[in-house]
């Protein structure tokens, strides 16, 4: 039985159709699995936290603290790489003096941590 070929073309025409839409699928799904594994494959930067307290401030709301922000300061700031992160913690007052915190500094991403509420005392 021969196939008449206007039906022939028909049937090609489909099939190349169908071809078409499953190569477009297939690239589709490639490029969003590789922008995915990219970033599960970017490694998380470290983050180091710089407690004030263990840098000697007090928080007693009569010593002065500064000294314990910028030495804290200084250690985030030394981190050559992740995240610096200086945790100022709840349920204390600190007095401080103005303070700038500035470098220059090996990293450059520093963040300051503070729980709930925050009284700083500035004399």
């Amino acid at each position: 039985m021969k196939i008449p070929s206007s039906m022939f073309k028909a049937i090609v025409s489909q099939k190349i159709f169908i071809m078409q839409g499953l190569l477009i699928t297939f690239f589709i799904f490639s490029f969003a699995s590789l922008c995915s594994c990219n970033k599960i494959l970017k490694p998380t930067p470290k983050t180091t936290t710089f407690n004030v307290i263990k840098h000697g401030a007090v928080g007693d709301g009569l010593t002065d603290d500064s000294k314990a922000f910028l030495k804290a300061w200084r250690a985030a700031c030394a981190m050559k790489d992740g995240i610096g992160t200086i945790k100022v913690p709840r349920g204390k007052t600190f007095m401080l003096k103005p303070l700038n915190f500035t470098g220059p500094c090996k990293f450059s991403s520093i963040h300051f941590m503070v729980r709930k509420y925050l009284t700083i005392i500035i004399y």
